[in-house]
């Protein structure tokens, strides 16, 4: 039986505009009647406004924060921020953060969870405002389409009484993991440019892995990465127009050690808008460059030697 999916959202008041836009978008998903949406500001006068929210805040499986500056700042939103991690378990309940502005987000609670618009760009920034909420509309009907599968799944059917003597069940055997040639080092405002490239790899049959393609909003990127990461052969290190990378992340940095210490190729990639000295970490130094800035020699053509180098 279809069953409706309550969306309980967490916002600042001074982000109720934001907040309006957003439910607009996922009017759609509640006329299908996948969706309902709830937030604080449904509560009226003569409710405990506090047990009403810790009581959504505890049923809801799909909790979106609209993260702000406003948001951070804000010790009552904060902390039911901090609450709303604190029970993220995908696939039975995703805690996704909405970037609404640049806020330093990387550096809150929430900066393991992979969040929407899932290029990482916060919606005040894109130019077109409706293509940045639609975007984040489209991401979290794919939260809400692997919900409804998950439970169509685990739905049993009775027994039925028979005296015909059945076969015993055949296990099922065991899912094979996604290999990937490269894994896509970057920072979040270089997304474009890396998507493009990662694209390029594609179309001359390597599989990259691109946390964009790979994670499912709300999830850890961390734990993906920590299960896939022994089927990845080589690591890709993309230097855009912020002249730095995600390795000032200490988790990040302790990925890119591990695939150094597995002696795999660590590939420091300059991107067309990098500075002219552009900053890495110290265990990459030294290491010879490929440089987009440049058209010869072709710089994808040597990325794609130095993925492959192992297989020559």
């Amino acid at each position: 039986m279809h069953k409706t999916t309550e969306i309980f959202i967490v916002y600042a008041r001074e982000d109720t505009e934001h907040l309006k836009e957003l439910q607009t978008q996922l009017k759609v998903l509640e006329r299908q009647g996948n969706v309902i949406i709830w937030d604080a500001s449904q509560i009226y006068g003569g409710i405990d406004w506090k047990k009403e929210i810790d009581k959504h805040l505890q049923s809801a499986p799909i909790i979106l924060l609209l993260v702000s500056a406003n948001l951070i700042a804000s010790d009552e939103t904060y902390h039911l921020a901090k609450e709303a991690v604190s029970r993220n378990a995908p696939p039975h309940v995703h805690v996704v953060p909405i970037l609404l502005h640049e806020s330093g987000w990387e550096y809150s609670i929430f900066s393991h969870l992979n969040p929407l618009p899932e290029n990482r760009k916060p919606i005040t920034s894109w130019t077109n405002r409706n293509a940045a909420y639609a975007s984040v509309r489209d991401g979290i009907q794919k939260i809400v389409a692997q919900r409804e599968i998950l439970l169509h799944n685990t739905q049993t059917p009775s027994p039925t009484p028979t005296t015909i003597t059945q076969s015993p069940p055949v296990p099922p055997s065991p899912a094979r993991k996604k290999r990937f040639d490269v894994f896509l080092c970057h920072n979040s405002k270089d997304k474009p440019a890396v998507k493009k490239i990662a694209q390029q790899l594609k179309e001359h049959g390597i599989v990259p892995w691109l946390d964009e393609w790979e994670l499912l909003p709300g999830r850890p990127w961390q734990r993906a990465l920590e299960r896939q990461i022994s089927e990845i052969k080589s690591a890709a290190v993309f230097v855009g127009a912020s002249g730095f990378g995600p390795w000032h992340n200490m988790e990040m940095e302790a990925f890119l050690r591990e695939f150094n210490k597995r002696q795999c190729p660590v590939i420091p990639v300059l991107l067309s808008t990098a500075p002219d000295e552009p900053q890495l970490p110290i265990f990459l130094s030294g290491m010879g460059w490929i440089d987009f800035r440049k058209s010869d020699p072709d710089p994808l053509q040597q990325l794609i030697r130095g993925i492959t180098a192992e297989e020559e």
